[in-house]
């Protein structure tokens, strides 16, 4: 099985109800494949592979032309892969989306000296090791080459009706320019290129003078051309002025290439845009994403962010609650090619709990292949082992089936628990490689899916704006938060609100650098010791402190995390089994959709029941599971929903049960 968390090898399958030309694409139910990514080995050029997508189920597919393809020399563009591919796509009368990438081999090989290079001056280190090739987002030639291809492609294909919306990557966008890759202490990017924009930046965008920059960094610089971009320190907390200014810069970067994609595009068609985001808070990734970046592009253009991980609780729920914060439409897919059954039910828990409105399939979707008896949904055998559920694949029946119970999830609304969740990516970006440092807060989120616990996650770089209109806040450990940061949470807990801390919540201000909690202060914090749990009163509101860090996935972190949600006060919309996961949505005609997963590779039982004031306690409900093939609904009283109902699980069995009034 082949993962990858980087880029996305995808291809969509659209449902037709709602699709609009629209900028804005909050009408795309996506549910695909794709045909064209290095992944799949599949031919652009390959008829085959279309019939096949078309007989697995796909309702449209992505198509992946590459660079060095498209433009073997420079300005003589060789259209005749993505012309087949439409012709192929038309004959199975199947629409599609375009998918305009490049990476290592795929850059155009007359481009290789504008390489990024690292802090040591090495080429660029990605999966075709130091052959790869990634340019610099301020490589001169590379960047008026690619926009020229965009503006090319998109004026060659805008006629074509066929095409349902737009995807361009730059290298492997910002997550290996972030982060690190095959945990290589190499961070990106050193060369000339990005030396000199750097100091444009400094002086034309921060509008620093050079004994400002001096002052701020305890440097001594005789001249703007003797300022270079600090080298990172591995394994220890770095805040100062100068490592932070570098990340401003970095994500200032990846920011103007996209905005410069994004507006050509858009001068040129209405289509909507997708972007693609890989490696964010993933537990092997050594890479990073900054979500806000695409978020706030996606807002002025219109578009969906596509964000990978999905079944892994951590990306799934930080990454989908961040989207939601921007009000942007959310796709998702897994970072494994393709995930095993069990991984892919998990994947789909978080897209019904999450509201995502468009999913991608990547990889050799061919694997999957139809069972003589289509036994517990994914084909497994009764007496299937942990070790055998981890060698399946999805099979094309499976598929079939989750794509219908998709298509009617997506037009439903989650019902989520009235509280937030605070990430900071101050922290984590003053820390390298992150998931050595934020992993171990982070592993607290499964642990809350445990026991039906879903926080809406924020960003601490986007606004904030909408904090108050949830009772109660959790920290994950922000140890590093700008001043305004600091003030919002403050005016938060002013207001009314409950804010619960971890113990390095709030250690910098990253304006001053120094670890003398002055969220805290600012709180105003009991002088006392208050013992390994803090509760004061602030304005009108409250604050909760846990002074000790604690494993989270132990049972005595378990059991304080539990302890801490019952202070904060909120109600979840359904409570069920420990271990299984829940969630609960809103669809027309007063349908309410409970759904349930319980990853046990042995059959089993548990109960649920849903929060007072969902359902209409005059009626009865026919209650029926989609992802049966032929439904037997039963009938249950709203009471019975209340108090409790027992329900039986296949393994690794995923659940959605429709609750029609009746």
């Amino acid at each position: 099985m082949m993962m990858r968390c980087i880029h996305a090898a995808t291809f969509l399958l659209l449902s037709y109800s709602a699709v609009s030309a629209a900028p804005h694409a909050a009408g795309l139910r996506l549910y695909g494949v794709e045909i064209g990514g290095p992944e799949d080995g599949f031919s652009l050029t390959d008829r085959s592979k279309y019939e096949s997508a078309k007989r697995v189920g796909a309702l449209s597919i992505d198509l992946r032309p590459i660079w060095s393809t498209l433009e073997p020399a420079p300005g003589r563009y060789d259209w005749k892969t993505l012309d087949a591919a439409l012709v192929n796509a038309a004959s199975v009368n199947l629409p599609v989306t375009v998918t305009l990438r490049f990476f290592d081999q795929h850059v155009p090989a007359w481009l290789a000296a504008e390489n990024m290079l690292d802090q040591d001056g090495n080429t660029h280190f990605g999966y075709s090791g130091f052959k790869s090739r990634s340019p610099s987002y301020w490589g001169p030639r590379a960047r008026s080459s690619y926009l020229r291809l965009i503006e090319e492609l998109v004026k060659r294909y805008r006629a074509n009706p066929a095409i349902l919306a737009w995807q361009f990557f730059y290298g492997y966008n910002d997550s290996f320019y972030l982060g690190m890759w095959q945990n290589r202490p190499t961070i990106y990017d050193y060369s000339n290129f990005s030396q000199e924009k750097y100091r444009h930046y400094l002086s034309q965008v921060r509008k620093f003078s050079l004994v400002e920059v001096n002052r701020r960094y305890g440097t001594s610089y005789g001249s703007w051309e003797e300022v270079s971009q600090p080298k990172p320190t591995f394994g220890t907390l770095n805040i100062s002025s100068a490592w932070h200014d570098f990340q401003d810069y970095r994500m200032w970067s990846v920011e103007r290439m996209f905005d410069d994609m994004f507006s050509l595009v858009r001068r040129l068609d209405s289509r909507p845009l997708i972007m693609y985001y890989g490696g964010s808070l993933h537990h092997s990734a050594h890479q990073l994403s900054v979500y806000d970046i695409g978020l706030r592009l996606l807002k002025r253009f219109g578009g969906l962010l596509d964000v990978t991980c999905f079944e892994d609780p951590v990306p799934a729920e930080v990454g989908a609650g961040i989207v939601h914060s921007y009000d942007v439409p959310l796709m998702v897919e897994a970072w494994q090619v393709p995930p095993p059954a069990p991984d892919f039910r998990r994947l789909f828990f978080h897209v019904f709990s999450q509201g995502a409105r468009a999913y991608q399939l990547v990889g050799s979707w061919e694997r999957m292949r139809p069972t003589p008896d289509g036994i517990n949904m994914g084909g497994a055998k009764p007496e299937a082992s942990a070790v055998d559920w981890k060698k399946q694949a999805p099979t094309q029946s499976e598929f079939l089936r989750t794509r219908r119970v998709f298509l009617e999830m997506s037009e439903t609304q989650p019902i989520r628990m009235q509280a937030a969740g605070l990430f900071s990516y101050r922290s984590i970006l003053s820390y390298i490689p992150a998931r050595h440092y934020i992993n171990p807060t982070l592993a607290l989120i499964p642990v809350l899916q445990e026991h039906q616990i879903s926080l809406d996650w924020h960003s601490d770089m986007s606004t904030l704006e909408d904090l108050d209109r949830y009772p109660a806040l959790l920290d994950a450990n922000s140890e590093v938060l700008e001043h305004r940061v600091i003030e919002r949470l403050a005016a938060y807990v002013e207001k009314g609100g409950r804010l619960a801390l971890l113990a390095r919540s709030g250690r910098y201000a990253l304006e001053e650098g120094r670890p003398d909690y002055p969220l805290l202060q600012r709180l105003d914090r009991p002088k006392q010791t208050l013992g390994p749990v803090e509760i004061w009163p602030f304005g009108s509101g409250h604050v909760m402190r846990i002074s000790a860090e604690h494993d989270w996935s132990s049972a005595e972190g378990s059991g304080i995390l539990v302890k801490l949600m019952e202070w904060m006060g909120v109600d979840r919309p359904v409570i069920a089994t420990p271990g299984i996961l829940s969630a609960v949505s809103r669809g027309p005609k007063e349908r309410i959709y409970v759904t349930l997963l319980r990853q046990k590779s042995d059959p089993g039982e548990g109960m649920f029941r849903l929060r007072a004031g969902l359902l209409d306690q005059r009626r009865s409900y026919s209650m029926a599971n989609l992802f049966d093939d032929r439904p037997k609904p039963r009938t249950v009283e709203a009471s019975a929903l209340e108090a409790g109902l027992p329900v039986i699980f296949a393994p690794h069995e995923l659940k959605v049960l429709r609750l029609t009034p009746q």
